[in-house]
């Protein structure tokens, strides 16, 4: 599906109905893999308010954007929920590609992508995008093992991964993030929802991955979880909870940490900022 430039809705209707009409029309003539191109326009401002959903049991929805083309979440809740089965093992997954998608404001039910449900949601991607000024970046849910998101930035998002597997099921194995930034997290280890959360989580991979102005939080039950590289800055943002620790791993006799080659550094200039610890275990 080539999305029309200029995209308006008053001439095709809400860019998330018009994309979720035509999916539930591509899975009803048998369709396995469908793809949405987004011109290098993208989708402006108050043209998207409702979501994008790819609801089926064997038909994988990819969304690739043109030139880093922008794309404007200006709704109440969440932009794209990802639930069409969990049959996929490798090739096409579904999500977004190449994109900037913009959620407009931090408020409490923003979120940009819900995985998993009753049907499921294998391997869920988001790659070579940019991510922002949401409240919630990736939700998992049920049935959804195997996320793969790389070469992506979460910014000015107050939590960019929410991976409680405590409250799903069939969940939390596998989860990797190559080559990701997660910057100027808000929310802090502190405050619900706290930033990168990890609970009853297995095997998941940090490749690469900077954490700047934001935590980890590897709780109760997360074992395997790897950090390859990469590193932590705890730098100065007004907005942020301070002198926290960079990471916390919970106590548990289920969690495990393991750390290869990260770094951490420590750019705050005042002594009630710096970090706590670097590890609170």
């Amino acid at each position: 599906l080539y999305i029309p430039s200029p995209y308006s809705s008053s001439t095709y209707g809400d860019f998330g109905t018009y994309v979720t009409n035509w999916y539930n029309a591509q899975v009803a003539n048998g369709l396995t893999a469908v793809e949405v191109m987004i011109p290098p326009s993208g989708i402006p401002s108050s043209n998207w308010t409702q979501p994008v959903i790819a609801s089926s049991t064997n038909t994988t929805l990819l969304i690739h954007c043109s030139a880093d083309a922008p794309m404007f979440w200006t709704g109440a809740n969440t932009s794209t929920i990802i639930n069409e089965g969990e049959t996929k093992v490798g090739g096409w997954n579904s999500g977004y590609d190449g994109c900037h998608i913009d959620g407009g404001v931090q408020v409490s039910s923003n979120t940009f992508m819900y995985q998993g449900g009753s049907n499921g949601a294998f391997g869920a991607t988001v790659s070579d995008s940019f991510i922002t000024n949401f409240n919630q970046g990736i939700v998992a849910g049920s049935n959804s093992p195997m996320p793969v998101v790389r070469y992506t930035t979460f910014a000015s998002v107050t939590q960019p991964i929410d991976f409680d597997f405590s409250v799903t099921t069939n969940s939390g194995e596998n989860e990797v993030f190559d080559h990701v930034i997660f910057g100027d997290c808000e929310s802090g280890l502190t405050t619900s929802p706290t930033e990168i959360y990890l609970k009853n989580a297995a095997g998941v991979s940090f490749v690469s991955t900077s954490f700047d102005q934001c935590h980890l939080y590897n709780d109760g039950g997360s074992y395997g979880t790897s950090l390859l590289g990469g590193w932590f800055e705890n730098g100065t943002n007004p907005n942020r909870i301070s002198s926290e620790p960079y990471i916390v791993n919970a106590t548990s006799t289920t969690n495990s940490l393991n750390i290869f080659g990260t770094s951490f550094w420590n750019d705050e200039t005042s002594a009630t900022s710096t970090p706590t610890s670097f590890i609170q275990n």
